[in-house]
């Protein structure tokens, strides 16, 4: 079996890729920071390999942009990824694991959010349309809480 030594990339180039994809993100250029944040994921595994500081670094700016795009499946699958090299990497219980899981929440809270969005649009329809119903005398479908139809 061949053992190779990987190619590692300048530091200071991989600091300016890494800073060019923070102020992108910064300026909520997201379309632009998603690209150079896939480019600099590329660069990491073929510098660094999957175990390495910057690709959780780059793992996790990866998520943080999707989830700015509303894009929660895919920012988590990144984040999930960045949270399992950074364990490998730093340990369980190192800041930079905090910083992930930081970001895993900020993500669960803002999905959460749009579930209860969607259910209190639903609950309003559906009050509106049971509202604006002649229900007859027996029925007391307007008595119900609405709330009970759709609990998570």
């Amino acid at each position: 079996m061949l053992w190779f030594r990987r190619k590692k990339i300048d530091p200071e180039k991989w600091d300016e890729m890494n800073k060019m994809v923070l102020n992108l993100t910064k300026e909520k250029k997201l379309e632009e920071a998603l690209s150079a944040a896939k480019e600099l994921y590329k660069e990491a595994l073929k510098n660094y390999g999957k175990k390495h500081k910057n690709t959780v670094t780059a793992l996790n700016n990866l998520g943080f942009i999707n989830m700015l795009k509303k894009d929660f499946d895919e920012a988590e699958s990144y984040l999930l990824m960045a949270l399992q090299v950074s364990e490998k990497v730093y340990g369980r219980f190192s800041k930079e694991v905090a910083v992930v899981n930081m970001n895993l929440g900020k993500l669960y809270m803002l999905k959460a959010k749009e579930i209860k969005d969607v259910i209190t649009a639903f609950n309003t329809e559906w009050r509106t349309e049971v509202e604006n119903k002649d229900m007859p005398e027996t029925c007391d479908y307007k008595k119900t809480k609405i709330s009970q139809f759709a609990e998570v």
